[in-house]
């Protein structure tokens, strides 16, 4: 029979993290000393969340460290920056180079923490716009005009190497 376990999950602070959203959800005063931006929950080595079997708590990547899955909840209260995810195989010959590299897992030049793929779903539960994909120069435009972006519409007319005209 399967057993339930109270875990406790770890909060990354960003910039662009609410004050409010995670700290009501979890019965916390409002608003939180600094920006919640994401909780995880999951046996992430840099965040693993802890569970609690009786005697003590236990990290997830203790009991779980193979578990290829993370769910984050994110409390957006200001525009984040574009995300770019590797493939499986991307990921295991980045995270090879950097380690071929020497270079330390904390280091902030280090591209490839770990060698996992990183595929993500969204669910919203208020309001919000996602830009998902590469647009050509004219499809910016066209949405650029349909949002009111003046800024995004300067930009679909710089030149670029990676946006198609």
């Amino acid at each position: 029979m399967a057993e339930f376990f109270r875990m406790d999950n770890p909060i990354q602070n960003y910039a662009w993290g609410s004050r409010s959203v995670l700290a009501t959800m979890q019965g916390r005063p409002v608003p939180s000393d600094q920006p919640e931006a994401e909780l995880w929950m999951g046996a992430h080595p840099s965040a693993p969340s802890h569970i609690d079997m009786g005697e003590r708590a236990k990290s997830l990547a203790e009991v779980l460290p193979d578990l290829p899955f993370l769910l984050k909840i994110l409390a957006i209260a200001a525009p984040l920056s574009i995300q770019v995810h590797p493939s499986t195989r991307q990921a295991q010959a980045g995270f090879a180079r950097d380690n071929d590299r020497q270079v330390p897992l904390d280091s902030p030049s280090r591209n490839y923490k770990d060698d996992r793929a990183k595929p993500e779903t969204v669910v919203a539960l208020t309001s919000m716009w996602l830009l998902a994909g590469q647009q050509t120069g004219a499809e910016l435009r066209e949405l650029a005009h349909e949002l009111r972006l003046d800024w995004l519409a300067w930009a679909a007319n710089q030149p670029s190497a990676c946006v198609p005209r």
